[in-house]
């Protein structure tokens, strides 16, 4: 999931989001370091996300910060 698709989906009220492909993909390839990556870059992602939004916490988000 990006961090596109994170943002849409706490924009419709979602309390949380599924990441499972990603973090396998960590795992397979790196172990515990690799699914440590994979959460530590998504979060990043979804910061940046955010702040270009203006949102400083994901309750902050609405539908308005939503282009489809």
């Amino acid at each position: 999931m990006t961090r596109n698709r994170c943002i849409q989906s706490f924009s419709s009220w979602c309390e949380a989001v599924m990441v499972g492909r990603a973090v396998v993909c960590g795992l397979t390839t790196k172990g515990e370091y690799g699914v440590k990556t994979v959460i530590e870059m998504l979060k990043d992602e979804l910061e940046f996300t955010m702040a270009l939004s203006g949102c400083p916490t994901l309750n902050g988000v609405t539908a308005n910060h939503i282009r489809t």
